[in-house]
């Protein structure tokens, strides 16, 4: 997993200016969700027709085009949600932690974790469209009007966030050898994993709450196990973050004079750049 984000490769990736790196992360970000994008962009057109049909006002609405539109604009937008997110835990990481290198090459490195995570997510979310049921039978023929989907349901309880929480896993493994001060391997991990976990963790149980309290007769049997599975997944993820915690607690160096063993790069850069600089701002 070294290789992902070996030097030699982040600098190869980094002759493509920055936005057609925020290109390829939004095509990511499309990959990752499309089942979930297509067939919620279905269920808004027929939310909209059922709307103006009740206000007996004709419109036609071009499916195919408002499904292209919508997938393309919630791509970029979770891709900007990304940017914003990456760029702050950057700047935490470099001040907070005296990471030894530069925010921009932080932020590169984060943003193909986040790729390699989507590019994953996206190749088993492919079966999605093969796995609807039609009168309980599989058919292997996707059709956006047919929502039944326990296959989706479950892998995407278990899928997504275990796929996103290992290459961050393989970032910050990558970061604290190579980057980061020896005293600061526990502390940075402990304050990155009480926002992500704690987060998630918040989330997902209110969700299954919610579920039980206001849905318990309306969902399938497998739809509130997804719900409880969404809690669990984070849970054990939490739990074995919490083990690695202690792991790094227990070493025996406490200050930067027993450092790694690994060399610390330092990419200096004449001028920090972002994806805005490419657009000219």
């Amino acid at each position: 997993m070294k290789s992902l984000l070996s030097d030699s490769l982040v600098a190869k990736f980094r002759v493509l200016p920055e936005i057609v790196w925020f290109l390829i992360s939004a095509v990511a970000v499309f990959f990752a969700n499309a089942y979930y994008y297509v067939t919620s962009s279905a269920d808004a057109i027929g939310l909209i027709m059922e709307n103006v049909s009740a206000m007996e006002v004709e419109l036609s609405i071009n499916a195919l085009a408002f499904i292209i539109i919508s997938c393309v604009f919630l791509a970029i937008f979770s891709a900007l949600i990304f940017e914003l997110i990456n760029h702050i835990v950057s700047g935490v990481l470099l001040a907070r932690f005296s990471a030894k290198t530069n925010r921009s090459d932080i932020k590169f490195r984060l943003r193909l974790c986040y790729i390699y995570s989507n590019l994953l997510i996206g190749l088993i979310g492919v079966s999605y469209f093969f796995t609807q049921t039609t009168n309980g039978a599989y058919t292997g023929v996707f059709s956006p009007d047919n929502f039944n989907n326990d296959v989706e349901l479950i892998l995407s309880s278990i899928v997504p966030f275990s796929s996103l929480t290992f290459f961050l896993y393989v970032f910050y493994e990558d970061f604290r050898v190579r980057f980061l001060p020896q005293r600061n391997h526990p502390r940075a991990l402990l304050f990155i994993g009480r926002l992500y976990f704690g987060i998630y963790l918040v989330i997902t149980l209110i969700e299954a709450l919610r579920a039980v309290v206001f849905y318990s007769g309306v969902l399938s049997v497998v739809a509130m196990v997804a719900c409880w599975l969404d809690f669990g997944i984070v849970a054990i993820w939490a739990f074995l973050a919490y083990l690695y915690y202690q792991k790094l607690k227990k070493n025996p160096y406490d200050n930067d004079d027993h450092g790694p063993k690994e060399t610390i790069t330092i990419i200096n850069e004449p001028k920090q750049r972002n994806i805005y600089d490419d657009f000219g701002f």
